[in-house]
């Protein structure tokens, strides 16, 4: 099979979406398929905090990928990612658009693309465009409606008013454009698909991770005096929940820890929340973690993952807690209950009760051993459910039962 993967950014690092777009190459060339990606290159600005420009780049080049770079280039500062402030940075998404256009009309005059797949926002755009020109299918994957969300995500630093009502619109038509398949990550993503747009044909295939292989993180695990929160500084992930549990925690459990390991617009004000309750000493903002050993050293030494979203649709991180036998915090809002089952693997939460919050963070780090049970539990389920060979099989059989079809 010739696959043709359409995403702005190419990265094991920078987001969620951008993960699960970059495992899915990686599972299609394991499986013998041939992968073209377009995407744009990354511009490096800050090689201390930063991933360089090539980090995880090569291995899908080793592997046999062939990446079509396209301008214009992608500053790569970790923080929002480009697809939710397309109205800031107009230019730049319609350079994509050009761009791939263009690479997909030679690739496929090279007889190289029985199918398309493309990540949600701006690259649905050209994909399903040059899908119906050449009669080709096309599947978005779609990781998670935020028509209710626009207003909030419009209230942050450098990202223009206009969004608020702009931004529904936008997204309403681009999850209306003909494509064959929309791929959704969740049954919550689904449910709100059919309200969107009752017509589309949805495909459920859970996200999924790589057991690591390369070293024994297992034996290497500890359940330290802290928690571990990763993810953007942005609208919605509510950060700001778990720093205010902090205040009952530091007094039962003075020495307890937050780290905070990402980056984005609402850094500043969340350190000025921490200042303001003076949590100096306990809740620590490293900035954005890209190095993968520096990661999982960090996860590897947790006692748990906080998770405090108000809106998701399937995120990475909650699996690669799992993966590391670490028990999980998190939101009690769909999808949450189709990753984790209540007091078995982690705790389902009250997204704006701090003092729940505080209770459940207080009992794990006073019990690393229910910390390693709890855990254990969920890597069980990372390796029977949300693992990206399952995951790579089925995406496999859907393409193949596509291409069969045709457009």
């Amino acid at each position: 099979m010739k696959i043709l993967y359409l995403t702005q950014i190419l990265s094991p690092s920078i987001g969620g979406g951008e993960l699960v777009f970059f495992n899915l190459a990686k599972g299609m060339l394991k499986l013998g398929h041939r992968v073209h990606i377009i995407c744009h290159k990354k511009r490096n600005i800050n090689s201390n905090s930063i991933e360089a420009p090539n980090f995880g780049i090569q291995e899908i080049e080793r592997m046999g990928g062939i990446i079509h770079y396209v301008k214009p280039e992608e500053k790569n500062d970790g923080k929002t990612s480009s697809s939710r402030t397309i109205f800031a940075a107009f230019n730049f998404h319609i350079g994509y658009i050009i761009n791939a256009l263009r690479v997909a009309n030679d690739l496929y005059r090279q007889g190289e693309i029985d199918i398309i797949h493309a990540n949600m926002y701006t690259p649905v755009i050209p994909a399903s465009l040059f899908g119906r020109l050449r009669r080709i299918p096309v599947v978005m994957t779609l990781h998670n409606p935020t028509i209710d969300t626009w207003k909030q995500w419009s209230l942050q630093k450098g990202v223009p008013k206009s969004s608020a009502f702009l931004g529904p619109l936008y997204e309403k038509m681009l999850l209306r454009l003909p494509v064959t398949v929309v791929h959704v990550v969740s049954r919550k993503v689904r449910d709100e698909l059919r309200l969107i747009n009752p017509n589309a044909k949805a495909v459920l295939i859970y996200n999924g991770i790589e057991i690591e292989e390369d070293f024994d993180t297992q034996s290497e695990i500890q359940y330290n005096k802290y928690v571990l929160y990763m993810g953007r500084l942005v609208a919605g992930k509510n950060l700001q929940t778990v720093i205010l549990a902090f205040k009952k925690v530091n007094q039962l459990m003075p020495d307890a820890k937050l780290i905070v390991a990402g980056d984005g617009p609402l850094r500043q004000q969340w350190q000025e929340l921490v200042d303001s309750n003076d949590l100096r000493n306990n809740i620590f903002f490293l900035g954005h973690v890209s190095n993968r050993k520096n990661k999982y050293e960090l996860l590897t030494k947790t006692s748990a993952v906080v998770f405090p979203s108000t809106s998701e649709g399937f995120a990475m991180v909650p699996i690669e807690a799992f993966q590391m036998s670490k028990p999980l915090l998190i939101s009690k809002i769909r999808p949450s209950d189709e990753i984790v089952d209540d007091n078995v693997d982690g705790f389902l939460l009250p997204p704006n009760d701090p003092d729940k919050w505080a209770d459940k963070i207080l009992f794990l780090l006073n019990n690393p051993k229910i910390c390693k049970e709890m855990g254990s539990k969920g890597r069980l389920k990372v390796s029977e459910t949300f693992n990206m060979t399952a995951v790579s099989n089925n995406m496999e059989r859907l393409y193949e039962t596509l291409i069969s079809k045709g457009a």
